[in-house]
Parts: structure tokens; sequence; C-alpha cells
């Protein structure tokens, strides 16, 4: 009914359309099709980049159940950029690094406790959280496919959580400093 020129008939509409229906095809694990559709809200100059977050969040994951993991971070690392959030490259980072983030958010984190953590606010900047979710993603392909860079960027998640606020991420965020620090 939208006919080929759908976006400039409906673009609400063709956005939903074609986002779900790339979840869909994701979930049904036809990752073509999914990257095909989500490809197409992506190449639309006229949508926000907040708009085109769920396409964004399956592309990072169908490029990560296709094992092309590089792919899938730099999907994840370019949204956060699109964003203006801090972001990291897809690179072996090297020990000093590390050991440089560690230092810096052990400073942010300071004397906070468990409670004090948990008594954060809420993170309530759109941006931000959609920034964390993709962070989340990048740390679970990290974890498996490029190890170095985990720790760099569970320190940007705390970091971020500590900064802006706590959301469901912000677990993942903790839980990866916890295995750091042991």
């Amino acid at each position: 009914m939208l006919g080929y020129d759908g976006w400039n008939v409906d673009q609400s509409l063709m956005l939903s359309l074609c986002s779900e229906g790339a979840h869909t095809y994701f979930i049904c694990g036809d990752l073509e099709t999914a990257k095909s559709l989500v490809t197409e809200v992506i190449k639309q100059d006229s949508i926000t980049i907040e708009d085109k977050y769920t396409a964004y969040k399956i592309k990072t994951q169908a490029h990560y159940a296709s094992s092309e993991f590089d792919e899938a971070l730099n999907t994840a690392f370019s949204f956060r950029k699109q964003l203006d959030l801090p972001t990291l490259k897809n690179k072996q980072a090297s020990m000093p690094i590390v050991v440089k983030k560690f230092m810096i958010t052990m400073k942010e984190l300071g004397e906070r406790t468990a409670e004090d953590i948990a008594d954060m606010p809420a993170l309530t900047e759109q941006r931000v959280e959609m920034g964390q979710r993709m962070l989340e993603l990048a740390a679970n392909i990290s974890f498996i496919a490029q190890p170095s860079l985990y720790p760099l960027i569970i320190f940007q998640m705390v970091r971020a959580s500590v900064n802006h606020g706590i959301n469901a991420s912000s677990c993942e965020a903790f839980a990866g400093y916890g295995i750091i620090l042991w």
C-alpha cells in the first residue's frame, strides 16, 4: 500500500515496518533479510540517530550472530559516535592504556560503596542510555572476539553510570568491573 515511495508517504510507518521486520527476521534466523531491512533504515537521512537505534542494535546483533565480530564492534562504536558519546576504536588495547583507564575509573568511583551505587539516580538521558546498551552489546562481543578491549568497554560503562545515573546496563557494567577486579 505504501508503494515504492513508502519513505515519502509515511516515514514513521516505514521505520516501524523495517525495524520490526528486521527484528522478526533476526529472531527467525534470516540474518541477510534482517541486515537488508536495517540498511534500508540506516540510509534514510531524514531519520534521527535516536530513531535508528533499533536498526543499529539489530545490525550489531546480526553481525555477531554471523560471527562477523569486527563488524559488530564497529557498528556499535559507530552508533555511539553518531550519538556524540565517547567511543573506543576496535583495536587491540595495550596494557598501559588498560591500566590508565582503570585508574581513571577508580578515581571516578571514589569511595562509593555498593549501597551508594544502588542509591544513585536513574539514568534519564535517552542518548546515554542507548549508548550504554550498545556498550553492553560490545562488551559481550569483545569478551569473545577482542578480549583486550573488554576492560575498556566496562570502564567506560562504569564511568557513564557514575556520571549519568544507573540503568539496566549498569548491572553488566558493575558485574564486569567486579570480574576485572577479581
